[in-house]
């Protein structure tokens, strides 16, 4: 008895294995016949999906269908899914020096979706060689093209090429600049002031308003709290009761002062 009980127990077990093997082996075929199915059905729309921080126009909806026309032969709307390589797709996009990622897939409705985060530039480099190119907050350098539209801080003068050690740092210069840009843009005043860092070839720095003649020496990268706070007091106070005539120098190189004088 004992027996034909282990019998009948046996194999149930062996029925319920063949059941779920044949339920898996069901559900694949099914996703292989949707899958076939889905890479059959004919694209509708292509639609770019842009990260929306993006300032300045850096990069724009327009750029990224343009390198998807200019590498693909035929038109990615109208086409059979099957026929589409998306990973090839990323891979152009991704090549554009503007681009920090991309994926590309297709939705149940067949549109197919670009989404593109882009690097946000920080500062435009014209290094001593003549060469021009934006570098972001991560320093990460952003080959420039002939159709720039990016409106951001320029750094020029005595600036190297872009390099960086074995740790990943900057050449020294260009960290220092990347450093100072970043405190003028987190002061609304300072960012609506200063439109050029111009190195000198000692390493001090001058800046350049955006609007007058005048030139701000701020010396060094340091105490930058205090040098701003001289430089915001004496626009905002000083300089508008005793009114201002062109071709001046502001020196804020020293604590506490704020130096006038005609340039030569």
């Amino acid at each position: 008895m004992r027996n034909w009980f282990k019998s009948i127990h046996l194999q149930d077990r062996r029925v319920k294995a063949i059941v779920w093997v044949a339920m898996v082996a069901v559900l694949v075929m099914l996703f292989g016949m949707g899958a076939s199915y889905k890479n059959q059905q004919i694209t509708q729309q292509l639609v770019i999906d842009l990260d929306e921080s993006i300032k300045d126009d850096a990069i724009t909806k327009e750029d990224i269908i343009r390198m998807i026309q200019e590498s693909f032969s035929y038109d990615l709307t109208g086409s059979r899914i099957s026929d589409i390589d998306l990973a090839s797709i990323e891979t152009v996009i991704r090549q554009y020096d503007f681009v920090a990622n991309a994926e590309v897939y297709v939705d149940a409705e067949q549109n197919i979706h670009v989404d593109v985060k882009a690097r946000d530039p920080l500062v435009r480099v014209s290094d001593v060689s003549g060469k021009q190119y934006f570098l972001d907050d991560t320093g990460m350098q952003i080959m420039a093209d002939g159709d720039l539209k990016s409106r951001v801080i320029v750094m020029s003068g005595y600036v190297g090429p872009y390099n960086r050690n074995e740790e990943g740092q900057l050449e020294s210069r260009l960290q220092r600049g990347l450093e100072l840009v970043r405190v003028i843009n987190r002061d609304e005043f300072l960012k609506e002031l200063i439109e050029q860092i111009y190195v000198q070839e000692n390493g001090e720095i001058t800046l350049i308003p955006k609007f007058g003649d005048e030139r701000i020496l701020l010396g060094m990268v340091e105490n930058l709290d205090t040098k701003f706070s001289n430089l915001k007091d004496f626009y905002l106070g000083g300089l508008r009761y005793r009114g201002w005539s062109a071709n001046h120098e502001i020196d804020i190189r020293y604590d506490g002062q704020v130096i006038t004088r005609k340039r030569a």
